[in-house]
């Protein structure tokens, strides 16, 4: 869940794209980019942005965008349109 969700906060397709960047970090990491013993202490990092960066080896468009779709912040976080970058594709 996004942070917004977290916050119990109205949300819009920015939501959306924080979980597609939840399904990127973990298709790279192999692993969940929020780890947490319970439900409070997972809402506590997802809503503190408490991230570990992704393994290295990844080309920096590939990691600049899953942190910008895992921006906890509302505003900065990338919309559809700018997920989709001109012209695709980006170097992994």
């Amino acid at each position: 869940m996004s942070p917004e969700v977290w916050r119990n906060v109205p949300y819009d397709e920015k939501s959306d794209m924080w979980a597609l960047g939840v399904v990127l970090y973990e298709m790279a990491a192999l692993r969940h980019p929020f780890e947490a013993r319970s439900e409070r202490c997972l809402s506590h990092k997802v809503i503190q942005g408490d991230l570990d960066p992704l393994p290295s080896g990844f080309s920096a468009d590939i990691t600049s965008m899953v942190r910008l779709l895992l921006d906890k912040v509302w505003p900065p976080r990338l919309s559809p349109p700018a997920a989709l970058p001109s012209p695709p594709p980006l170097s992994y």
